[in-house]
């Protein structure tokens, strides 16, 4: 991605220097390359003052947010997933946003606001209402929250979700 990133810049071309950032921040996330990671999310940023690209902020952001919960900086990640939910609100996929939602509601339920969390949550299920991960992250709040019957509706609809899916690889 060094590459990429290089002759986008030579070329002047701030769009592709932006999209590959952007996608290298999966790669350090998963290398745990954190200041990497962090040093790329700084320059989509940047290059987003002047690059219409909601996707590519969307893709750094949430990277870099989960980098920040993982390294224990709450108020930084949430600056982060409020940055990608503005980003993944002007691009308008349905995946994304949900999940923009959804880690929003991570983070609430994170420090047991679990009001919050919820709506988040109803939230990316409003957009998603068959999605798995937030069907099981809803059920697993309800439990930790001390809503016994109301996890037990989360986790029936967590069950018929995924007796209906097809098997194989998935988030089912």
């Amino acid at each position: 991605m060094g590459r990429a990133a290089a002759i986008a810049r030579r070329e002047s071309d701030q769009a592709l220097e932006m999209r590959t950032l952007a996608n290298a921040t999966d790669a350090h996330f998963h290398h745990l390359r954190w200041t990497e990671l962090h040093e790329n999310v700084l320059r989509v940023a940047e290059l987003a003052q002047r690059v219409n690209d909601p996707q590519s902020e969307v893709v750094a952001h949430h990277y870099g947010m989960r980098a920040l919960v993982y390294r224990g900086d709450y108020d930084g990640s949430k600056g982060q997933a409020k940055v990608m939910l503005a980003a993944a609100e002007r691009w308008r996929h349905r995946s994304w946003l949900g999940q923009a939602l959804g880690f929003h509601g991570y983070l609430a339920q994170l420090w047991g606001e679990w009001e919050e969390t919820r709506a988040f949550l109803d939230r990316s299920l409003a957009l998603l209402p068959q999605d798995p991960r937030f069907l099981c992250w809803r059920t697993v709040v309800e439990y930790e929250a001390g809503d016994f019957n109301q996890g037990q509706v989360y986790l029936e609809k967590l069950l018929d979700t995924t007796r209906r899916s097809p098997m194989g690889a998935g988030f089912a």
